[in-house]
């Protein structure tokens, strides 16, 4: 029987990115399986499968997944699952289920702060506006006590959540951007004059992963495009920069596309061009973490259509003040005052949140490593 095995289970759609994204790229083959549930735990199916890998695995339904486990719990002495799936509907509960007697870990490492609601009123309203399922199936959750062997944590913030729980060992490591500090490798990006960043997101043009979480996207091709472009030309104005977008991996542009207004959109770059450029901003996005990192200024934009999601609105904003950077709404018009408070210097703010919820003192190696040592 072969001694280890680390499965990777993964609920949302499995791009080519991801593989390097959480570092599976450094796990030996042999020792490691990707697990997609997308289609086990959706409503709304994967209609074609656009990466494939021999050790992924497309589990559709439980009879994939049992077959799939019962397979690997006779081949293999220790499982260690690398869990993504969070108890939002009867299906990912029922995963839950299935791996609680192994050895599974948890990840809290998004290096993001997650919204703190002021009172009682604000939590029921922010969690029943289209996620209430979450709430009931983590007291089930708890009442079958499913709890990981272990937890992996980026940052201070989430240590106290878990250091007085028995039999939950804590692993301290960092935010998947964060850790690709501890990992060597030649930054090399052409330098294309001064330039700005905006960091894009899925939507509205694509799918994101709102979907799968039970969040509405507001965000329209014919409002939002024309309005961000319009943004783009003033933000151009002030600050003598070049605007180029970082895109989505989830998202495929072509290099000049229209809705941009032919600006170039680069894939599998972001920390290179984020290193090297003047000003970032984005709909708020994890990739902010390399702003602090390279102490490159940065701020959020949204729009009137954003402000109908509250849920995303409240992300915004817990993600603006506990960056110590500004929101700018596009439907205003940007002028040279604004300008100047959305590009302020950021260090200390920046330095505050490298500590609170990207890494640690205490980390040294990059992610996969530390994992490995399970």
């Amino acid at each position: 029987m072969t001694k280890k095995i680390y499965i990777f289970l993964f609920p949302y759609e499995f791009k080519s990115n991801d593989f390097y994204k959480f570092e599976l790229n450094y796990f030996k083959s042999d020792n490691l399986e990707i697990w997609n549930v997308y289609n086990l735990i959706n409503k709304v199916k994967l209609k074609k499968k656009l990466y494939y890998k021999k050790n992924l695995y497309y589990l559709d339904s439980f009879k994939d997944f049992n077959k799939r486990l019962k397979f690997i719990q006779k081949k293999y002495s220790k499982i260690i699952f690398l869990n993504s799936v969070n108890p939002n509907n009867f299906y990912s509960f029922l995963i839950l289920l299935k791996i609680r007697k192994t050895n599974y870990l948890n990840f809290y490492n998004s290096g993001l702060p997650r919204f703190n609601a002021k009172n009682a009123f604000q939590k029921f309203y922010v969690l029943n506006w289209n996620n209430y399922k979450l709430f009931l199936f983590i007291i089930i959750q708890k009442i079958f006590k499913i709890k990981p062997r272990y937890v992996f944590i980026s940052g201070y913030l989430n240590k106290s959540k878990f250091e007085n729980k028995s039999n939950i060992n804590i692993i301290f490591g960092s935010s998947w951007d964060y850790s690709k500090k501890f990992i060597k490798k030649k930054i090399d990006v052409k330098i294309i004059d001064t330039y700005s960043v905006f960091i894009d997101g899925t939507v509205p043009k694509f799918y994101g992963d709102n979907i799968t979480i039970g969040h509405k996207d507001y965000l329209t091709n014919d409002i939002w495009y024309p309005l961000l472009c319009n943004f783009f030309k003033n933000f151009e104005y002030y600050s003598k920069t070049k605007i180029i977008i970082c895109g989505h991996p989830k998202t495929q542009w072509i290099k000049n596309p229209k809705e941009f207004e032919y600006r170039e959109v680069f894939y599998n770059k972001t920390e290179e061009l984020i290193k090297n450029s003047k000003y970032v901003f984005s709909r708020g996005s994890t990739a902010l973490s390399y702003c602090a990192i390279y102490n490159i200024p940065s701020f959020i934009i949204y729009s009137d259509q954003v402000l109908k999601s509250k849920n995303t609105i409240n992300e915004m904003n817990n993600i603006s003040a506990e960056y110590g950077i500004s929101m700018f709404n596009i439907n205003n018009k940007l002028n040279r005052e604004n300008f100047s408070s959305l590009v302020k210097d950021n260090l200390e703010s920046y330095k505050k949140y490298i500590n609170k919820y990207l890494t640690s003192d205490l980390v040294s190696l990059p992610n996969y490593k530390l994992i490995e040592k399970i």
